[in-house]
């Protein structure tokens, strides 16, 4: 016997077919893209203008800083660029 989910299921299945396999490739797309984010202590490692905007303004460079130096604020960013 039917049920009407069981019907439900088979007519959102036929109108949209596929809802799953996009799905899937959203899902693929933002870990890959979550994978390629750097964090602000690397940042403060590898970032060569960073580190420099840090010795201007004599700090040292660190997560902290890089953080308010990537959302443009802190002393790092107003006096050492």
């Amino acid at each position: 016997m039917k049920t009407p989910s069981d019907e439900w299921k088979k007519t959102y299945a036929q109108m949209y077919p596929r809802t799953a396999e996009m799905r899937a490739g959203v899902a693929k797309f933002a870990e890959a893209n979550y994978k390629r984010k750097v964090t602000n202590e690397q940042f403060s490692k590898q970032d060569k203008e960073f580190q420099q905007a840090c010795s201007n303004a004599g700090l040292a460079p660190s997560a902290r800083q890089a953080s308010k130096y990537r959302n443009k604020k802190g002393k790092a960013f107003n006096e050492g660029r």
